[in-house]
C-alpha cells in the first residue's frame, strides 16, 4: 500500500523537509470536508489558511487509497463556473484507515521528537 518514499511522493518530495506539512495540510482539508457540506477551494483556503493548489493537491491525495480512498465529491455550484467538493461519508469506506495513517503518524512523530 505504501510507497518507497512513505505517504507522500512526487519529484521534489523530501520527506525531511515536507511530511510535517504536507501531512498538517492533509488533516486540515480533511477536517474542512469531513461534515459533508459543500465547499470551494478558497472557502478552504479561508479556513486553513493553506494555497488553493496544496488544497486541490489535498483532495487529490484524500481519494488515493493510502490515503483512506475516501469520496470527495465534486460539482459546478449552482449558477457559477466555481467548482465546490464535499466529502459523501455513506460511500467512503476507508475512514478507518485514514484515521489510522494519521494516528500512526503523529505517534511515530512525537515518539521520535518532532521537528
Amino acid at each position: 500500500m505504501f510507497n518507497k518514499k512513505g505517504l507522500f511522493d512526487g519529484n521534489y518530495y523530501n520527506e525531511k523537509n515536507d511530511k510535517v506539512r504536507l501531512t498538517k495540510q492533509l488533516q486540515g482539508v480533511y477536517n474542512c470536508i469531513r461534515s459533508g457540506s459543500w465547499q470551494t477551494v478558497q472557502e478552504i483556503a479561508d479556513i486553513t489558511n493553506y494555497p488553493q493548489a496544496s488544497i486541490s493537491a489535498q483532495l487529490r491525495n484524500l481519494r488515493k487509497e493510502r490515503f483512506g480512498g475516501m469520496d470527495v465529491e465534486g460539482r459546478y455550484r449552482s449558477g457559477t463556473r466555481i467548482f465546490e467538493y464535499k466529502l459523501n461519508k455513506n460511500k467512503t469506506k476507508f475512514q478507518t484507515k485514514y484515521r489510522e495513517i494519521f494516528s500512526n503518524f503523529w505517534n511515530d512523530y512525537f515518539k521520535n521528537g518532532a521537528k
